[in-house]
């Protein structure tokens, strides 16, 4: 009877090996690679969903101010003598301020044009230093608040004249005061190390608040009535408005050629807050120019056209 010398063979070859490793290395790159693609993905998907954000909530915090320019509270009265309440500066990134009422207005229940205070609900919210718009909607003047004292759940409010004179025959008992403000938009170097959209607000003492991060550049052109019609002639800059280069109607002076703009056009250059999220410095094109930044964060251009209910028809 003869028996096998041999035995069977087991296990794998150093080929078989060397193959296997071959596809599983070739299968996990694959996978790296779905991955690492996936998650640059991701990143951009995000970013340029953060920018837009960003840009929507930078147009809507300037829309609310925008819209309310030139409202003056009851009965639409001007006072005498104010300035213009909105006026823009040319800068490397533009600026524009504000200035009108600020927040609800309450009722006035008593004044002494002799003693210079008047009477409002407790808890109104007026502190020294304050600007305040009182009108009785036939008349209007600014007041300086100097004290605040609280008495028999009245608000007694003394005061020093700014703007017309509020003695006489003026009294504002049962008309309405409501405080108003000078706010200033700029573009400034946030608390992330980007640039952002900040707002100051001129009260005493200033104050200054970071808005929206991420918004690198601020472009305003303004809509200008030349022919007394309310509605948009012309888009010019800050400079262009306030220079006279351009007719207006009949304005012979700077207060006049700011009045006479009905809607205002902003551009925004924003940027993603992250770095390292293109592949290479992304080629920009923004107020007519065209710039590559040392950079690899995204940037997108927005715009919007903002119309002052006030002025426009």
């Amino acid at each position: 009877m003869n028996h096998s010398s041999g035995r069977n063979q087991r296990g794998l070859t150093l080929v078989e090996m060397m193959v296997a490793m071959t596809i599983g290395m070739i299968l996990l790159g694959g996978v790296i690679t779905v991955l690492t693609s996936s998650k640059v993905t991701y990143r951009v998907n995000e970013a340029m969903a953060r920018m837009q954000e960003n840009a929507r909530f930078a147009f809507q915090l300037l829309s609310r101010d925008l819209r309310m320019a030139g409202y003056w509270g009851c009965g639409g009265v001007v006072p005498q003598g104010v300035d213009q309440p909105l006026e823009g500066l040319d800068a490397v990134t533009d600026t524009f301020v504000i200035r009108g009422v600020d927040g609800n207005g309450v009722v006035v229940d008593s004044h002494s044009p002799t003693d210079m205070n008047f009477k409002v609900p407790a808890g109104a919210g007026f502190k020294a230093g304050q600007t305040v718009l009182v009108s009785n909607c036939q008349s209007a003047a600014i007041l300086q608040v100097t004290g605040v004292i609280t008495a028999s759940g009245k608000d007694v409010i003394s005061y020093a004249l700014v703007k017309n004179n509020p003695k006489g025959d003026f009294a504002f008992a049962n008309g309405e005061a409501i405080r108003i403000n000078t706010r200033e938009y700029y573009i400034g170097a946030g608390k992330s190390g980007v640039p952002a959209l900040f707002q100051k607000i001129v009260q005493i003492p200033p104050q200054s608040f970071e808005l929206v991060e991420g918004i690198e550049d601020m472009q305003i052109r303004y809509g200008v009535d030349t022919n007394g019609d309310r509605a948009v002639d012309k888009y010019w800059t800050a400079d262009d408005v306030a220079s006279g280069s351009g007719k207006i109607r009949d304005c012979v002076d700077i207060k006049c050629r700011w009045n006479a703009v009905v809607s205002v056009r902003i551009d925004l250059l924003v940027q993603s807050v992250e770095d390292g999220i293109a592949s290479q410095p992304q080629t920009y094109t923004f107020d007519g120019n065209t710039v590559t930044p040392t950079d690899r964060r995204l940037r997108q251009t927005f715009s919007t056209v903002i119309s002052l209910r006030n002025r426009a028809s």
